[in-house]
């Protein structure tokens, strides 16, 4: 035995107080195991394992606390609640839910308590894991056992229901614990803005962001980037904008920060980014950006010294899965605007980094202009009523889902099928397109005629019935006039004489084929194209359409390369809707304009770009037809756009 320390009833208790004391201190954490490991002749109380069991718990290291948990084991000691719920607890932060499962059986099988503590760290564990069945089903077994839960286990279930997208149960949960006499803390708030975000219901998390601050719980940085993340991440104008101003009221109370680093042997200046939501990384991008080109004109291109540079770090391991799109999200923005930046992996995440010379001329130039205008006019929505702004967007929301369905009714009813076209018109289709934009043009009818009048030649083309080439003109021309009879004011539409002169062809030829596509269509002459899929989508999105910059802004090139692509052939075997979503997606990749694919119309339309195997068919196809319309130099906004 070491003399120093000499055994003694009262030395397990002083142990213990030293332990307790070491809790302060990360490395004496782990340390203190190993001491009380090697005590010899020592036999430590039951409060003593514990406190080296939480202490290892606080420094992460699991496997430590196992260790003492099995010298205890092997000294005859019986574990308390305090012990299990420590170890399981450990496991849960560490992620091995398997492990703290098998102390909880463990648990079981000694007949130990199960008390609120236990259970909330076994629920935490749960949520860590990303198993909120299981999170639920615990919190029934812990009410039929009499165990009453507190804020902190309603916290874990309610953090549980985030990871899992399931903001009903969330609320379920938020309303019950108050019900219960629980008052909702930050921790609280800031799972249930976390539900709402991940299940797209950025107006509810917005009631609860201001819910919170109302009830006096300060948000944190993770509830501001939660906020601005799900705010931006809709695609909605005034979301965005709202999301601006968040944030900008986040950076007034020391969130968002950008720590500056000058290095004047390397001739750097090295800005550091901290954001782990896309929408919050995007937006701190904007802010340097804009403040960059606001300090020039003062301090000169001196103040960029030779190069610039920002760093975008990964955060926590806990946030990382968030980074890919994040880096995505900045490498888009900045080649959409031609900056004369570049991005490069480090081991912290990656750096931006362009040459002082050609920041300077880039930042003084239109290019970046259009790339931080969110930013920059978020004001003007200030004075704006924000009550009567969400009613209208709720408004705008039901009338575009009552669009879409009949969209989809539409297109299950009225498939075109191209291997059902016989090899005659899908040779000279391209023609065709060319003969119906050639009349829209002549006749002045507005966009939606020419891409409706082809989409009717297509599905009477596809009806199974084989046409002879020599009547596709008139064909065309019955099509043109069908559609602009059902889309146009009849004081728009031109005289018989007009319509004569224009088609080139009698007007008795005419009237003869519109009744054999009325007869082969079986009456129904109805067309919803991919350009009113696409106008829907903008719609949904408050898209101002009188606006020629915002509309730009917002859709990118989908106009222009629509009207190109109205003769692709590839595109016949994707629905008017799908492309019309691969077409705003790519666009607006392409330009920089972030999110690709908003959240509003994911829950519109139900496509999602990263899981669905069709939509990514559609987006490779819309990303071959801008490969060849742009090495071509074709592009053109179309005039009527």
């Amino acid at each position: 035995m070491d003399s120093s320390f000499p055994s003694h009833p009262e030395h397990g208790a002083g142990i213990q107080m030293a332990l307790k004391v070491h809790c302060h201190c990360t490395w004496c954490l782990v340390a203190s195991s190993h001491v009380l490991l090697t005590l010899q002749g020592i036999e430590p109380e039951i409060r003593t394992y514990n406190t080296v069991i939480i202490a290892c718990n606080m420094s992460g290291q699991a496997q430590e606390a196992l260790k003492v948990y099995e010298r205890m084991l092997r000294a005859g000691a019986d574990p308390t609640a305090t012990t299990y719920t420590a170890l399981i607890s450990a496991y849960g932060k560490n992620g091995q839910l398997d492990r703290a499962l098998q102390i909880f059986e463990d648990m079981l099988r000694r007949g130990c308590e199960r008390n609120v503590i236990t259970y909330s760290s076994l629920i935490s564990a749960c949520e860590k894991a990303g198993r909120w069945e299981l999170a639920l089903d615990l919190f029934s077994e812990m009410h039929r056992e009499g165990c009453k839960p507190n804020v902190v286990t309603y916290n874990s279930l309610i953090a549980a229901c985030a990871q899992g997208a399931q903001w009903e149960k969330a609320v379920e949960l938020f309303e019950q614990m108050q019900a219960k006499g629980c008052k909702p803390d930050s921790v609280t708030y800031g799972g249930l803005i976390l539900a709402f975000e991940k299940g797209d219901q950025w107006r509810r998390a917005l009631a609860a962001f201001d819910q919170m601050k109302n009830n006096n719980c300060r948000p944190d940085s993770v509830v501001y980037n939660t906020v601005v993340g799900a705010l931006w991440n809709t695609g909605v104008v005034w979301a965005q904008a709202k999301a601006v101003q968040v944030f900008q009221t986040a950076c007034r109370q020391g969130h968002f920060r950008l720590t500056v680093h000058t290095s004047s042997e390397s001739g750097t200046v090295d800005f550091g980014m901290h954001a782990f939501t896309v929408g919050a990384a995007v937006i701190s991008l904007m802010r340097w950006l804009s403040e960059l080109r606001e300090r020039l004109p003062k301090d000169g291109p001196a103040m960029l010294r030779q190069q610039v540079c920002m760093t975008v770090n990964k955060g926590k391991p806990s946030r990382e899965h968030a980074y890919p799109d994040i880096k995505a999200a900045i490498t888009s923005l900045l080649q959409g605007c031609h900056s004369p930046f570049r991005l490069y992996d480090v081991a912290c995440g990656c750096r931006i980094e362009g040459p002082a010379g050609g920041v300077a001329d880039w930042l003084r130039g239109p290019e970046l202009e259009r790339a931080v205008a969110p930013y920059c006019k978020a004001d003007l929505l200030r004075g704006l009523n924000r009550d009567v702004l969400l009613k209208e967007d709720a408004s705008v929301e039901g009338r575009c889902s009552e669009a879409f369905a009949a969209v989809k009714r539409f297109e299950e009813s009225h498939k075109v099928a191209a291997q059902s076209m016989c090899a005659e018109y899908v040779a000279g289709r391209k023609e065709c397109v060319r003969l119906a934009m050639s009349h829209a043009a002549a006749f002045g009818f507005k966009d939606e005629v020419l891409h409706d009048a082809v989409l009717l030649v297509d599905r009477t083309m596809s009806s199974g019935t084989a046409l002879p080439p020599t009547v596709l003109p008139l064909l065309v021309a019955a099509c043109i006039l069908i559609s602009a009879r059902q889309g146009e004011q009849a004081e728009l539409l031109p005289c018989d004489a007009e319509i004569e002169r224009v088609l080139g062809v009698s007007l008795r030829g005419v009237e003869g084929m519109d009744k054999s596509v009325r007869q082969l269509l079986a009456g129904d002459t109805s067309a919803i194209s991919t350009l009113r899929c696409l106008k829907l989508y903008l719609e949904r999105m408050g898209t101002d359409f009188q606006n020629a910059s915002e509309l730009q802004r917002i859709a990118g090139d989908s106009f222009a390369l629509l009207y190109q692509g109205l003769a692709d052939p590839a595109l016949l075997e994707y629905k008017p809707s799908l492309t019309a979503a691969a077409m705003l997606a790519s666009c607006r990749c392409a330009a920089g304009i972030v999110p690709f694919w908003p959240a509003t119309l994911e829950t519109l339309t139900g496509y999602r770009e990263q899981h669905a195997a069709q939509f990514g068919s559609a987006m490779a196809a819309v990303g071959n037809l801008m490969t060849l319309v742009y090495t071509s130099a074709e592009m053109h906004p179309h005039h009527s756009y």
